[in-house]
């Protein structure tokens, strides 16, 4: 009876409560405005709007995560579901901690080296680059395994740069202290405690003077270093990072690895500008990838995945230039073909040639109008002098029968 009177009472509190909230809002807009009034009603119904679009969103993210990728057709909701697995990992993942991520990305990593394992035991069926990408991605992975096992564990870098910056002013202040032991008081940016407490004896003025010029210059110094120890740690993330992808590039494009030619180059006393031209000269792939970095370099030296980034727009260019030159050959040989054609039919006229390759050389020099014009549009195809005589020959051939 006492729950249920308890109940009761919460009850009636809680009546009393909406009641005084509404009587209060009530008495509120009584007071406004119609201007006020409308704005209100507005806002209100704005909030409303927003809260019913959030719940529909709700829904709607609920359905595409049940559901499988396979089940998913329409673009849009593909990448909306991906975010959403994107978001919920990460999620997942800053709850964890420390050691919890790294046995995450150990077991992760097992977990590809055994898939790779499999498909290298049906490698019936993959070409011999496949394989030997396969072998790269695992040996990185074990690699990368092998560093964890060992205890390299990311450190927080606000206290690492903290811990490099105390480290920096120890070894300063010592070197201080060191080299100017010999100069007047005055002079000195250290000196021991001893000697300080002394001179701040004999006199204050002076040696409180000095404080204040070796507090303010520690405070610079200090600043100086943390910012060179920022600038550091960043230049280093950014390079390991440019590593890793350095690699995934190298096992997409194996061609891109030309460390071994060029030490080879090197030990034959090639300089660092001949070694650069003959590995352009001899590696297309090699070749643009470097004209891209030159392209904006200073871009490129502070991104992260820089190599993936150059990789893709490389791709590209290859792509360009495969299907330009072949739709330029295709409408040259297009061209070829209507002119031969044309030729053919006024071989019954006085255009015709009536002579053979085996005439005098002065009188083979001497090319009619059609005739000019195939040479010419073979030479405007690049083809080697062999192809022209003999396409000549054939025409000529032709227009004698």
């Amino acid at each position: 009876m006492a729950e249920l009177k308890l109940e009761e009472a919460k009850k009636e509190l809680g009546d009393l409560v909406n009641r005084q909230k509404s009587a209060l809002e009530k008495s509120k807009e009584s007071q406004m405005t119609d201007e006020q009034k409308k704005l209100a009603e507005s806002e209100k119904q704005k909030a409303e709007k927003l809260r019913q679009e959030k719940e529909i969103q709700a829904k709607k993210d609920a359905e595409l995560l049940s559901k499988k990728e396979e089940e998913i057709t329409d673009e849009a909701d593909k990448k909306r579901r991906s975010e959403l697995l994107e978001q919920k990992r990460k999620e997942e993942e800053s709850k964890l901690s420390s050691d919890e991520k790294i046995k995450k990305i150990k077991d992760e990593s097992q977990k590809r080296i055994d898939e790779i394992a499999n498909e290298l035991k049906q490698s019936k069926d993959l070409s011999s680059k496949e394989i030997q990408e396969l072998r790269k991605e695992m040996e990185l992975i074990k690699k990368r395994n092998e560093e964890l096992e060992k205890g390299i564990k990311p450190k927080d870098e606000d206290d690492e740069i903290a811990s490099l910056i105390e480290k920096e002013e120890k070894e300063r202040i010592e070197k201080y202290l060191q080299d100017d032991k010999n100069l007047p008081r005055e002079k000195r940016r250290e000196m021991p405690e001893e000697d300080l407490e002394e001179w701040l004896l004999e006199d204050l003025k002076a040696a409180t003077a000095w404080l204040s010029r070796r507090e303010h210059r520690r405070l610079n110094e200090k600043n100086e270093s943390k910012m060179d120890a920022s600038q550091k740690k960043l230049v280093e993330k950014i390079f390991n990072k440019q590593i890793e992808s350095s690699n995934r590039v190298k096992i997409k494009h194996p061609e891109l690895d030309v460390s071994k030619r060029e030490e080879e180059l090197k030990s034959q006393g090639k300089s660092g500008k001949e070694v650069q031209k003959i590995l352009c000269e001899e590696n297309e792939k090699y070749r643009i990838f470097s004209e891209i970095f030159k392209e904006d370099s200073n871009k490129y030296w502070v991104m992260e995945n820089a190599p993936e980034v150059i990789m893709a727009e490389m791709e590209k260019r290859l792509s360009k230039d495969s299907s330009g030159k072949s739709k330029e050959v295709e409408e040259l040989t297009k061209k070829v073909e209507e002119l031969t054609a044309e030729l053919a039919k006024l071989k019954d006229t006085d255009y015709g040639v009536n002579s053979t390759l085996q005439r005098k050389k002065e009188e083979e020099e001497k090319l009619t109008e059609m005739e000019q014009n195939l040479v010419k549009t073979m030479e405007d195809l690049n083809l080697p002098q062999t192809k022209i005589d003999s396409a000549l020959k054939k025409f000529r051939e032709q227009h004698k029968k």
